[in-house]
């Protein structure tokens, strides 16, 4: 700073004259100890540099080497304006919410704006502390999750005031509950958390990823897609290889994706979600039988008890099992393969019948015996040995019955299981 004195004499005395109309520096109290010739003299400060020390500098009022007056005085410049402004990804800047949620791993620009705008900033201004960086802007990576709700990471920057911002560092994470389960079922559920659990995201999305390469059309459904908590409804079964018949368990990696004060932040360790098929199949059928009654009629003739025919005797028809619910993609390739498996059980094919009344009537026609209880037994064991035999007709006869099968479940899509 130059402090000089400048003589602005003038040939004027009249005090009223332009040239003594002189407007007193804002820094000085009246020097009225001043001779008169010495009131038409002024002091110029030229060359000031902002300071953020409180009275930095001294102005003196001085004539012929004494000291008439001293002041001192601060000499401001552009103070950081609040709130700092941040950007992630490269984004646009934005205003820096109090806090700022970022989940760890995340790196935050920050940048500092001078008060009043469009001021320049001294050198080496503004000083940052909490980031790394130099002028008006700064970046840091967030890699320690925050204890709490209020163990806030803190960025000041600092020119003259200082302006603080706060971080708060959290985890994505999901409960997953789902195990494994088969196609068409639907999950367990599905929780995404944030750690810690005092930050609330303004949104949920769940999505699903797969690897590739993935046959048979992968997909997955969420019951309440935009809820914290979720199910996987009818769960899909994709192929891991491009082969008709493979039958590997696919596993899924599921995600959520959540807001916090308008960024988007998602679980950096998927929760695992695996979709089977049931093995060696998903169907069966049980065969039929005459039922575990025996009803015939009888005489007692010369002390003998005889079987006249049968009474009442229900033919159980074959049963048939599907272990994929309605919603399976699979439900009705297995259905039509076990519907035929009926049909040919209960109906017969090619000559083969299995477990007629009427032919098993014939066997214990004219069975006689000196006890009730003695004929129960004989009839009983014809009972047995009858379905022994139809039991290996129809064992005979199984591939065949596959065959028929397979004939008409091939065809149908997708394919997978159930398939020849």
């Amino acid at each position: 700073a130059h402090c000089h004195l400048v003589d602005h004499r003038t040939r004027h005395d009249d005090p009223r004259h332009p040239s003594r109309l002189r407007r007193r520096s804002p820094y000085l109290r009246p020097l009225a100890s001043l001779s008169p010739h010495c009131l038409n003299r002024r002091v110029k400060i030229k060359g000031v540099t902002a300071s953020s020390v409180s009275n930095n500098m001294m102005l003196k009022a001085v004539f012929d080497g004494t000291i008439l007056a001293s002041n001192v005085f601060t000499v401001v410049g552009p103070g950081v304006q609040s709130p700092l402004q941040y950007r992630i990804g490269g984004g646009s800047w934005a205003n820096l919410p109090d806090p700022l949620g970022v989940v760890t791993g995340t790196t935050v620009e920050f940048k500092a704006l001078p008060q009043p705008s469009g001021a320049s900033w001294p050198p080496d201004k503004p000083v940052w502390t909490g980031a790394s960086g130099s002028g008006d802007q700064a970046s840091q990576t967030f890699s320690t999750l925050s204890a709490n709700a209020t163990d806030y990471k803190l960025v000041t920057a600092e020119c003259g005031n200082t302006v603080t911002g706060r971080v708060i560092v959290v985890q994505v994470v999901i409960d997953n509950s789902t195990g494994v389960t088969y196609d068409g079922l639907n999950s367990g559920s599905l929780m995404c958390k944030i750690d810690p659990d005092a930050i609330t995201p303004s949104s949920y999305a769940w999505a699903a990823k797969w690897p590739e390469p993935a046959y048979n059309n992968p997909q997955v459904s969420f019951q309440c897609p935009a809820e914290q908590s979720t199910t996987i409804l009818n769960a899909w079964w994709y192929a891991t290889t491009n082969d008709p018949h493979t039958k590997d368990a696919a596993f899924y990696n599921i995600y959520c994706t959540v807001q916090i004060n308008g960024a988007v932040y998602s679980n950096s360790v998927p929760a695992s979600f695996c979709v089977d098929v049931y093995r060696p199949q998903g169907g069966w059928c049980d065969p039929p039988s005459l039922g575990d009654i025996v009803g015939y009629n009888y005489v007692e003739t010369n002390g003998c008890y005889v079987v006249t025919g049968v009474n009442v005797w229900p033919k159980v028809n074959a049963l048939l099992h599907n272990k994929y619910t309605a919603n399976s993609q699979f439900y009705p390739k297995v259905q039509a393969h076990e519907q035929k498996h009926k049909d040919d059980y209960d109906n017969g094919f090619d000559g083969h019948v299995f477990c007629q009344a009427d032919e098993f009537a014939p066997m214990i026609i004219g069975l006689t015996n000196a006890a009730l209880g003695g004929l129960d037994t004989m009839v009983g064991t014809i009972f047995t040995l009858y379905h022994t035999a139809e039991d290996i007709e129809m064992n005979s006869v199984l591939s065949t019955l596959e065959d028929r099968a397979y004939a008409v479940s091939d065809a149908i899509q997708p394919f997978y299981v159930y398939q020849k």
